[in-house]
Protein backbone atom coordinates (compact mmCIF):
# COMPACT_ATOMS: atom_id res chain seq x y z
CA UNK A 1 0.00 0.00 0.00
CA UNK A 2 2.55 2.41 0.66
CA UNK A 3 3.99 1.77 -2.47
CA UNK A 4 0.80 2.34 -4.56
CA UNK A 5 0.55 5.29 -2.46
CA UNK A 6 4.04 6.74 -3.59
CA UNK A 7 3.33 6.04 -7.05
CA UNK A 8 -0.02 7.76 -7.09
CA UNK A 9 2.05 10.65 -5.72
CA UNK A 10 4.70 10.84 -8.55
CA UNK A 11 1.94 9.70 -10.93
CA UNK A 12 -0.19 12.98 -9.94
CA UNK A 13 3.14 14.96 -10.30
CA UNK A 14 4.17 13.74 -13.72
CA UNK A 15 0.33 14.62 -14.70
CA UNK A 16 1.09 18.20 -13.18
CA UNK A 17 4.12 18.64 -15.75
CA UNK A 18 1.98 17.30 -18.84
CA UNK A 19 -0.56 19.25 -17.89
CA UNK A 20 1.73 22.37 -17.61
CA UNK A 21 3.82 21.32 -20.94
CA UNK A 22 0.35 21.09 -22.51
CA UNK A 23 -0.66 24.49 -21.95
CA UNK A 24 2.57 26.29 -22.83
CA UNK A 25 2.69 24.81 -26.26
CA UNK A 26 -0.91 25.81 -27.19
CA UNK A 27 0.51 29.40 -25.85
CA UNK A 28 3.17 29.32 -27.62
CA UNK A 29 1.56 28.98 -30.88
CA UNK A 30 -1.37 31.30 -30.27
CA UNK A 31 -1.22 35.25 -30.77
CA UNK A 32 -2.16 35.80 -26.67
CA UNK A 33 -0.33 38.49 -25.33
CA UNK A 34 1.81 38.28 -22.39
CA UNK A 35 -0.78 39.12 -19.98
CA UNK A 36 -3.65 37.00 -21.67
CA UNK A 37 -0.82 33.99 -21.59
CA UNK A 38 -0.63 34.74 -17.92
CA UNK A 39 -3.69 34.72 -17.29
CA UNK A 40 -4.27 31.28 -18.41
CA UNK A 41 -1.54 29.69 -16.45
CA UNK A 42 -2.69 31.23 -13.10
CA UNK A 43 -6.15 29.46 -13.91
CA UNK A 44 -3.97 26.18 -14.73
CA UNK A 45 -2.31 26.74 -11.09
CA UNK A 46 -5.61 27.51 -9.44
CA UNK A 47 -6.90 24.32 -10.80
CA UNK A 48 -3.70 22.32 -9.69
CA UNK A 49 -4.37 23.54 -6.22
CA UNK A 50 -8.56 23.29 -5.87
CA UNK A 51 -7.34 19.57 -7.20
CA UNK A 52 -4.75 18.90 -4.88
CA UNK A 53 -7.56 20.38 -2.10
CA UNK A 54 -9.94 17.50 -3.16
CA UNK A 55 -7.67 14.61 -3.44
CA UNK A 56 -7.39 15.29 0.44
CA UNK A 57 -11.11 14.44 1.03
CA UNK A 58 -11.49 10.98 1.58
CA UNK A 59 -15.27 10.32 -1.22
CA UNK A 60 -17.57 7.04 -0.01
CA UNK A 61 -21.23 6.67 0.07
CA UNK A 62 -22.14 8.64 3.21
CA UNK A 63 -20.64 11.67 1.95
CA UNK A 64 -24.08 11.90 -0.48
CA UNK A 65 -27.87 11.76 0.84
CA UNK A 66 -29.63 9.88 -1.63
CA UNK A 67 -32.90 11.52 -2.52
CA UNK A 68 -34.18 8.85 -5.70
CA UNK A 69 -33.67 6.05 -7.82
CA UNK A 70 -33.88 7.53 -11.61
CA UNK A 71 -33.25 4.44 -13.31
CA UNK A 72 -32.26 0.65 -13.06
CA UNK A 73 -30.59 -1.47 -15.26
CA UNK A 74 -28.85 -5.09 -15.35
CA UNK A 75 -25.93 -4.31 -13.79
CA UNK A 76 -26.84 -1.64 -10.88
CA UNK A 77 -29.10 1.74 -10.08
CA UNK A 78 -29.02 5.48 -11.10
CA UNK A 79 -29.46 7.48 -7.47
CA UNK A 80 -30.23 11.27 -7.50
CA UNK A 81 -27.94 12.10 -4.50
CA UNK A 82 -27.06 15.88 -2.79
CA UNK A 83 -23.34 15.58 -2.14
CA UNK A 84 -22.95 16.83 1.76
CA UNK A 85 -19.91 18.91 0.55
CA UNK A 86 -20.98 21.42 -1.83
CA UNK A 87 -24.79 20.73 -1.45
CA UNK A 88 -25.12 20.01 -5.23
CA UNK A 89 -27.18 17.25 -6.83
CA UNK A 90 -25.55 14.52 -8.90
CA UNK A 91 -26.20 11.29 -10.55
CA UNK A 92 -25.11 8.32 -9.11
CA UNK A 93 -24.40 5.18 -10.68
CA UNK A 94 -24.25 2.39 -8.31
CA UNK A 95 -22.77 -0.66 -9.62
CA UNK A 96 -22.05 -4.78 -7.73
CA UNK A 97 -18.71 -5.64 -8.50
CA UNK A 98 -19.53 -9.40 -8.64
CA UNK A 99 -22.12 -8.61 -11.35
CA UNK A 100 -19.40 -6.39 -13.39
CA UNK A 101 -16.98 -9.14 -13.57
CA UNK A 102 -19.84 -11.74 -14.37
CA UNK A 103 -20.38 -9.82 -17.49
CA UNK A 104 -16.57 -8.72 -17.65
CA UNK A 105 -17.49 -5.23 -17.79
CA UNK A 106 -13.81 -3.85 -15.96
CA UNK A 107 -12.33 -2.55 -19.35
CA UNK A 108 -15.93 -0.84 -20.82
CA UNK A 109 -16.56 0.91 -17.30
CA UNK A 110 -12.83 2.50 -17.10
CA UNK A 111 -13.32 3.72 -20.76
CA UNK A 112 -16.75 4.84 -19.51
CA UNK A 113 -15.34 6.95 -16.51
CA UNK A 114 -12.33 8.09 -18.77
CA UNK A 115 -14.57 9.33 -21.49
CA UNK A 116 -16.80 11.14 -18.89
CA UNK A 117 -13.69 12.62 -17.03
CA UNK A 118 -12.66 14.10 -20.31
CA UNK A 119 -13.16 17.34 -21.89
CA UNK A 120 -13.67 15.78 -25.39
CA UNK A 121 -17.61 17.38 -25.65
CA UNK A 122 -19.87 19.75 -24.26
CA UNK A 123 -22.51 16.96 -25.01
CA UNK A 124 -21.41 14.23 -22.77
CA UNK A 125 -22.20 14.14 -19.09
CA UNK A 126 -19.53 15.40 -16.58
CA UNK A 127 -17.32 13.17 -14.27
CA UNK A 128 -17.62 14.23 -10.57
CA UNK A 129 -15.88 11.04 -8.63
CA UNK A 130 -15.40 7.09 -9.10
CA UNK A 131 -15.19 5.16 -5.27
CA UNK A 132 -15.75 1.82 -3.81
CA UNK A 133 -16.81 -0.14 -1.01
CA UNK A 134 -16.90 -3.67 -0.51
CA UNK A 135 -19.58 -4.29 -2.69
CA UNK A 136 -20.26 -1.22 -4.94
CA UNK A 137 -18.71 0.35 -7.76
CA UNK A 138 -19.92 3.81 -7.85
CA UNK A 139 -19.67 6.86 -10.97
CA UNK A 140 -20.67 10.25 -9.52
CA UNK A 141 -21.77 12.08 -12.81
CA UNK A 142 -23.47 15.46 -13.66
CA UNK A 143 -27.05 15.24 -12.86
CA UNK A 144 -29.78 16.30 -16.15
CA UNK A 145 -33.20 17.01 -14.91
CA UNK A 146 -35.03 16.91 -17.64
CA UNK A 147 -34.84 13.25 -18.19
CA UNK A 148 -33.80 11.13 -21.74
CA UNK A 149 -35.54 11.97 -24.68
CA UNK A 150 -37.05 8.44 -24.27
CA UNK A 151 -39.74 9.85 -21.98
CA UNK A 152 -39.83 12.51 -23.88
CA UNK A 153 -41.02 10.92 -26.91
CA UNK A 154 -43.36 8.72 -24.24
CA UNK A 155 -45.00 12.13 -23.28
CA UNK A 156 -45.13 13.94 -26.60
CA UNK A 157 -45.83 10.41 -28.82
CA UNK A 158 -44.02 12.49 -31.72
CA UNK A 159 -42.08 15.87 -31.94
CA UNK A 160 -42.42 18.51 -34.77
CA UNK A 161 -39.99 18.41 -37.45
CA UNK A 162 -38.18 21.59 -36.37
CA UNK A 163 -38.05 20.17 -32.86
CA UNK A 164 -36.28 16.55 -34.02
CA UNK A 165 -33.72 18.70 -36.33
CA UNK A 166 -32.91 20.56 -32.99
CA UNK A 167 -31.94 17.24 -31.55
CA UNK A 168 -30.11 15.58 -34.47
CA UNK A 169 -27.76 18.63 -35.23
CA UNK A 170 -26.57 18.25 -31.32
CA UNK A 171 -26.19 14.22 -31.83
CA UNK A 172 -24.06 14.46 -34.69
CA UNK A 173 -22.03 16.76 -33.18
CA UNK A 174 -21.53 14.36 -30.03
CA UNK A 175 -21.30 11.78 -32.39
CA UNK A 176 -18.55 13.54 -34.21
CA UNK A 177 -16.85 14.63 -30.93
CA UNK A 178 -16.08 10.98 -30.14
CA UNK A 179 -14.86 10.22 -33.74
CA UNK A 180 -12.93 12.82 -33.38
CA UNK A 181 -10.38 10.78 -30.78
CA UNK A 182 -11.60 7.24 -32.65
CA UNK A 183 -14.41 6.35 -29.74
CA UNK A 184 -17.15 4.48 -31.47
CA UNK A 185 -20.34 5.04 -29.16
CA UNK A 186 -22.23 1.67 -30.15
CA UNK A 187 -25.31 2.55 -27.88
CA UNK A 188 -26.62 4.98 -29.83
CA UNK A 189 -31.06 5.44 -28.29
CA UNK A 190 -32.97 7.89 -27.17
CA UNK A 191 -32.65 6.32 -23.39
CA UNK A 192 -29.29 7.33 -23.60
CA UNK A 193 -29.56 10.80 -24.33
CA UNK A 194 -30.19 13.01 -21.36
CA UNK A 195 -32.29 16.58 -21.09
CA UNK A 196 -30.54 19.19 -19.42
CA UNK A 197 -32.14 22.00 -17.34
CA UNK A 198 -31.85 23.97 -20.21
CA UNK A 199 -33.08 21.86 -22.79
CA UNK A 200 -30.09 20.56 -24.60
CA UNK A 201 -28.85 17.10 -25.04
CA UNK A 202 -26.11 14.96 -22.67
CA UNK A 203 -24.72 11.79 -23.28
CA UNK A 204 -24.67 9.17 -21.48
CA UNK A 205 -23.67 5.63 -20.50
CA UNK A 206 -20.74 4.46 -22.27
CA UNK A 207 -20.27 1.10 -21.14
CA UNK A 208 -20.34 0.00 -24.91
CA UNK A 209 -17.93 2.55 -26.17
CA UNK A 210 -14.84 1.60 -27.37
CA UNK A 211 -11.73 2.80 -29.11
CA UNK A 212 -10.90 1.72 -32.05
CA UNK A 213 -7.01 1.42 -31.77
CA UNK A 214 -7.75 -1.60 -29.18
CA UNK A 215 -11.63 -2.42 -30.32
CA UNK A 216 -11.01 -6.12 -30.79
CA UNK A 217 -9.99 -8.28 -27.81
CA UNK A 218 -8.96 -11.39 -28.89
CA UNK A 219 -8.52 -14.31 -26.54
CA UNK A 220 -4.89 -14.57 -27.92
CA UNK A 221 -2.34 -12.32 -28.89
CA UNK A 222 -2.02 -11.45 -32.59
CA UNK A 223 0.37 -8.73 -32.06
CA UNK A 224 2.57 -8.60 -35.32
CA UNK A 225 5.73 -8.02 -33.64
CA UNK A 226 5.62 -9.59 -30.72
CA UNK A 227 7.40 -9.20 -27.59
CA UNK A 228 7.39 -12.55 -25.44
CA UNK A 229 7.88 -12.71 -21.96
CA UNK A 230 7.23 -16.63 -20.86
CA UNK A 231 4.84 -16.66 -23.63
CA UNK A 232 2.84 -13.85 -23.15
CA UNK A 233 3.09 -10.77 -25.32
CA UNK A 234 4.18 -7.85 -24.01
CA UNK A 235 2.47 -5.69 -25.69
CA UNK A 236 -1.55 -6.96 -25.61
CA UNK A 237 -0.58 -8.59 -22.57
CA UNK A 238 -2.62 -11.99 -23.83
CA UNK A 239 -0.77 -15.37 -24.64
CA UNK A 240 1.38 -16.39 -27.37
CA UNK A 241 -1.06 -18.08 -30.57
CA UNK A 242 0.84 -20.18 -33.24
CA UNK A 243 -1.50 -18.26 -35.71
CA UNK A 244 -0.85 -14.75 -35.93
CA UNK A 245 -2.89 -12.13 -37.78
CA UNK A 246 -2.57 -8.00 -37.02
CA UNK A 247 -4.54 -6.20 -34.61
CA UNK A 248 -7.12 -4.90 -36.82
CA UNK A 249 -7.63 -0.81 -36.89
CA UNK A 250 -10.66 1.82 -36.69
CA UNK A 251 -12.61 -1.05 -36.77
CA UNK A 252 -15.25 -3.12 -34.26
CA UNK A 253 -16.39 -6.43 -34.56
CA UNK A 254 -18.95 -6.98 -31.25
CA UNK A 255 -22.63 -7.45 -32.02
CA UNK A 256 -23.60 -4.60 -29.13
CA UNK A 257 -26.20 -2.22 -28.50
CA UNK A 258 -29.84 -2.39 -28.65
CA UNK A 259 -31.43 -4.11 -31.82
CA UNK A 260 -33.55 -1.57 -32.86
CA UNK A 261 -30.79 0.90 -33.32
CA UNK A 262 -28.07 -1.17 -34.48
CA UNK A 263 -26.48 -0.81 -37.97
CA UNK A 264 -26.71 -3.59 -40.52
CA UNK A 265 -22.97 -3.89 -40.70
CA UNK A 266 -22.52 -4.77 -36.79
CA UNK A 267 -24.13 -8.11 -37.99
CA UNK A 268 -21.37 -9.12 -40.12
CA UNK A 269 -17.89 -10.50 -39.63
CA UNK A 270 -16.08 -7.89 -41.33
CA UNK A 271 -16.07 -5.31 -38.54
CA UNK A 272 -17.76 -1.72 -38.36
CA UNK A 273 -16.42 1.83 -38.55
CA UNK A 274 -18.12 4.99 -36.39
CA UNK A 275 -20.74 5.23 -39.15
CA UNK A 276 -22.50 2.79 -36.77
CA UNK A 277 -23.30 6.07 -34.54
CA UNK A 278 -24.87 7.79 -37.68
CA UNK A 279 -27.23 5.06 -38.44
CA UNK A 280 -28.45 4.87 -34.91
CA UNK A 281 -29.11 8.73 -35.51
CA UNK A 282 -31.20 7.96 -38.72
CA UNK A 283 -33.50 5.88 -37.01
CA UNK A 284 -33.59 8.49 -33.60
CA UNK A 285 -34.90 10.86 -36.04
CA UNK A 286 -37.21 8.43 -37.47
CA UNK A 287 -38.91 7.75 -34.33
CA UNK A 288 -38.79 11.14 -33.24
CA UNK A 289 -40.66 12.06 -36.64
CA UNK A 290 -43.51 8.62 -36.55
CA UNK A 291 -43.52 7.99 -33.09
CA UNK A 292 -41.58 4.24 -33.74
CA UNK A 293 -38.61 2.77 -34.56
CA UNK A 294 -38.05 2.24 -38.34
CA UNK A 295 -37.60 -1.42 -38.19
CA UNK A 296 -39.54 -2.45 -34.82
CA UNK A 297 -41.45 -6.12 -34.42
CA UNK A 298 -42.44 -8.08 -31.85
CA UNK A 299 -39.63 -10.91 -32.89
CA UNK A 300 -35.94 -10.33 -32.65
CA UNK A 301 -35.56 -12.41 -35.75
CA UNK A 302 -37.78 -10.48 -37.77
CA UNK A 303 -36.34 -7.16 -36.90
CA UNK A 304 -33.14 -7.94 -37.49
CA UNK A 305 -34.15 -9.57 -40.91
CA UNK A 306 -35.47 -6.19 -41.79
CA UNK A 307 -32.41 -4.12 -40.79
CA UNK A 308 -30.35 -6.23 -42.77
CA UNK A 309 -32.50 -5.76 -45.95
CA UNK A 310 -33.12 -1.99 -44.79
CA UNK A 311 -33.50 -1.07 -48.42
CA UNK A 312 -36.43 -3.74 -49.19
CA UNK A 313 -37.84 -2.74 -46.38
CA UNK A 314 -37.47 1.11 -45.14
CA UNK A 315 -40.91 3.12 -45.56
CA UNK A 316 -41.13 6.79 -44.87
CA UNK A 317 -44.50 8.03 -43.82
CA UNK A 318 -46.16 10.87 -45.64
CA UNK A 319 -45.68 14.31 -43.38
CA UNK A 320 -42.22 15.47 -43.60
CA UNK A 321 -40.29 17.52 -45.79
CA UNK A 322 -38.60 15.97 -48.81
CA UNK A 323 -35.28 17.15 -47.62
CA UNK A 324 -35.93 15.32 -44.25
CA UNK A 325 -36.72 12.06 -45.87
CA UNK A 326 -33.48 12.27 -48.13
CA UNK A 327 -31.70 12.91 -45.14
CA UNK A 328 -33.23 9.88 -43.29
CA UNK A 329 -32.43 7.11 -46.14
CA UNK A 330 -28.88 8.87 -46.43
CA UNK A 331 -28.10 7.41 -42.67
CA UNK A 332 -30.67 4.32 -42.58
CA UNK A 333 -28.86 2.41 -45.56
CA UNK A 334 -25.67 0.43 -45.79
CA UNK A 335 -22.46 1.69 -44.36
CA UNK A 336 -20.97 2.41 -48.28
CA UNK A 337 -24.12 4.30 -48.80
CA UNK A 338 -24.09 6.34 -45.75
CA UNK A 339 -23.40 9.67 -44.64
CA UNK A 340 -20.36 10.96 -42.97
CA UNK A 341 -20.11 13.52 -40.52
CA UNK A 342 -19.28 16.47 -43.15
CA UNK A 343 -21.90 14.98 -45.43
CA UNK A 344 -24.57 15.13 -42.72
CA UNK A 345 -23.35 18.96 -42.12
CA UNK A 346 -23.59 20.04 -45.91
CA UNK A 347 -27.46 18.48 -46.29
CA UNK A 348 -29.69 20.86 -47.07
CA UNK A 349 -32.36 19.59 -44.10
CA UNK A 350 -29.50 20.75 -41.52
CA UNK A 351 -29.19 23.80 -42.98
CA UNK A 352 -30.80 26.77 -40.75
CA UNK A 353 -31.23 24.65 -37.52
CA UNK A 354 -32.84 26.60 -34.66
CA UNK A 355 -30.24 26.53 -31.78
CA UNK A 356 -32.96 27.02 -29.36
CA UNK A 357 -34.63 23.76 -27.85
CA UNK A 358 -38.00 23.64 -27.94
CA UNK A 359 -38.70 21.24 -24.22
CA UNK A 360 -36.89 23.00 -21.53
CA UNK A 361 -37.58 21.27 -18.07
CA UNK A 362 -39.96 23.05 -15.62
CA UNK A 363 -39.36 22.32 -12.34
CA UNK A 364 -41.00 22.83 -8.68
CA UNK A 365 -37.59 22.70 -7.31
CA UNK A 366 -34.39 21.30 -7.50
CA UNK A 367 -35.18 17.47 -5.99
CA UNK A 368 -38.44 17.57 -8.88
CA UNK A 369 -37.72 14.50 -10.78
CA UNK A 370 -41.22 14.34 -12.28
CA UNK A 371 -39.33 13.67 -16.19
CA UNK A 372 -38.05 10.63 -14.67
CA UNK A 373 -40.53 8.05 -15.73
CA UNK A 374 -38.72 5.12 -13.57
CA UNK A 375 -38.31 7.20 -10.93
CA UNK A 376 -39.22 6.08 -7.20
CA UNK A 377 -37.93 6.32 -3.87
CA UNK A 378 -33.95 5.78 -3.05
CA UNK A 379 -33.25 2.27 -2.92
CA UNK A 380 -30.91 0.34 -0.08
CA UNK A 381 -27.75 -0.09 -1.83
CA UNK A 382 -26.35 -2.74 -0.22
CA UNK A 383 -29.60 -4.91 -0.01
CA UNK A 384 -29.00 -8.36 -1.20
CA UNK A 385 -25.62 -7.75 -1.51
CA UNK A 386 -23.42 -10.96 -2.78
CA UNK A 387 -20.21 -11.70 -0.88
CA UNK A 388 -17.45 -10.70 -3.04
CA UNK A 389 -13.62 -11.38 -2.60
CA UNK A 390 -11.76 -8.46 -3.97
CA UNK A 391 -8.82 -9.79 -5.85
CA UNK A 392 -7.19 -6.28 -7.02
CA UNK A 393 -9.47 -6.09 -10.13
CA UNK A 394 -10.80 -2.71 -8.92
CA UNK A 395 -7.56 -1.25 -7.73
CA UNK A 396 -7.36 1.70 -9.79
CA UNK A 397 -11.17 2.15 -10.02
CA UNK A 398 -11.34 5.09 -7.59
CA UNK A 399 -10.36 8.23 -9.24
CA UNK A 400 -10.83 12.40 -9.03
CA UNK A 401 -10.25 13.96 -12.40
CA UNK A 402 -8.47 17.81 -12.59
CA UNK A 403 -11.03 19.85 -13.65
CA UNK A 404 -11.10 20.44 -16.92
CA UNK A 405 -14.78 19.51 -17.42
CA UNK A 406 -15.20 22.88 -16.26
CA UNK A 407 -15.18 26.11 -18.70
CA UNK A 408 -14.19 28.27 -15.73
CA UNK A 409 -12.45 32.01 -16.16
CA UNK A 410 -12.40 33.55 -19.82
CA UNK A 411 -9.23 35.71 -20.04
CA UNK A 412 -11.51 38.12 -22.50
CA UNK A 413 -14.31 37.76 -25.23
CA UNK A 414 -13.34 36.18 -28.14
CA UNK A 415 -11.06 34.25 -26.05
CA UNK A 416 -10.79 30.15 -25.73
CA UNK A 417 -11.30 29.23 -22.30
CA UNK A 418 -8.62 26.97 -20.46
CA UNK A 419 -10.83 24.57 -20.97
CA UNK A 420 -10.87 24.28 -24.99
CA UNK A 421 -7.26 24.26 -25.16
CA UNK A 422 -6.95 20.62 -23.51
CA UNK A 423 -9.90 19.32 -25.80
CA UNK A 424 -7.14 17.75 -28.24
CA UNK A 425 -5.49 15.49 -24.91
CA UNK A 426 -8.05 13.48 -25.87
CA UNK A 427 -9.01 10.38 -23.09
CA UNK A 428 -6.29 10.91 -20.91
CA UNK A 429 -6.65 10.72 -16.77
CA UNK A 430 -6.18 14.21 -16.02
Amino acid sequence: RINNYLDKLLDIKAQRQVRLTHLNQKLAQSNFSNDEKEEYIKELQRRETEYLRQLRIKITYSSFTPIATLGRGASGVVLLAKYKLDQKLYAVKVLRKNQVIERKQQDYLKLERDLMASSLSKYIVKFHSSFQDDQNLYLVMEYAPGGDLMGLLMREDKLPEQSAKFYTQELVEAFNDLHKHQIIYRDGKPDNILITLTGHIKLTDFGLSCQAQSLRQPEFCTCDNQVLQQNICQICKKPQQKQLHTHPRLKAFSTVGTLNYTAPEMFSKNGYSEKCDFWAVGCILFEMLFGYAPFATDSYRETKNKIIKNQQYLQIPAGVSPYCADFIRKLVCDPDKRMGYEQIKQHPWMKQVNNQPSFVPKLKNETDVQYFDQASPPIDVYAKSAFFVDNGEFAEFSQRYFPLTQIGKVTSPGKPSIKDLFVDMGVKKM
